[in-house]
């Protein structure tokens, strides 16, 4: 479905509406997706979070369940996944908040989502995206600091790191940590 309206997402990131973070604290941009549809990308420490609705599933696709969802998900290009069955223990290790995924074009996901509904109060919904936006930037600097860590030239250790995946999080130091996504994280604290 074609649509340039959004549910929640607009207000969510409205100066006017409560959003609280200046372009300098949090660059952000709205952009229409190839389908058409209003997206907005979010940097969040240098790590861009792509954020959107999901109004309906997939053409061909049925479910009693509705499919209104907010969404926000890192893209990780440019690596080669050999066992994708380490990613998906390390989403089982989340509980799936932030999960991981391979996209149609085979890269690498990282991404969140939580249900809403035309009356989600959206202040909940803000913060809620907050959160799922803070834990999304923690793990893709986690990630990507293990992988600077291995030697470049040493294509073996770097292997082991991708097949290893997420598994080494350590949650409780990220969410100390001072930045934007550690300021993210605590959103249900205010």
């Amino acid at each position: 479905m074609l649509t340039t309206t959004t549910m929640l997402l607009d207000n969510i990131f409205d100066p006017a509406k409560g959003w609280g973070y200046s372009a300098n604290q949090v660059p952000l941009k709205r952009v229409l997706s190839s389908d058409g549809n209003v997206n907005y990308s979010v940097t969040v420490d240098e790590h861009i979070i792509m954020v959107c609705e999901q109004r309906e599933w997939k053409e061909g696709s049925t479910s009693r369940v509705p499919a209104n969802r907010m969404v926000a998900k890192v893209y990780l290009t440019g690596l080669e996944i050999t066992d994708a069955s380490v990613f998906l223990r390390a989403s089982a290790g989340s509980s799936g908040l932030p999960a991981w995924g391979i996209d149609a074009d085979g890269d690498l996901t990282l991404q969140t989502a939580f249900p809403i509904t035309d009356d989600f109060p959206i202040e909940w919904a803000r913060k809620q995206l907050l959160v799922c936006m803070g834990l999304l930037a923690e793990a893709t600097q986690e990630f990507l600091a293990q992988l600077n860590e291995t030697d470049s030239n040493d294509s073996s250790n770097r292997q082991h790191l991708l097949q290893q995946g997420g598994d080494g999080f350590d949650w409780d130091s990220a969410k100390q940590m001072a930045s934007v996504a550690g300021e993210f994280l605590r959103a249900f604290l205010r």
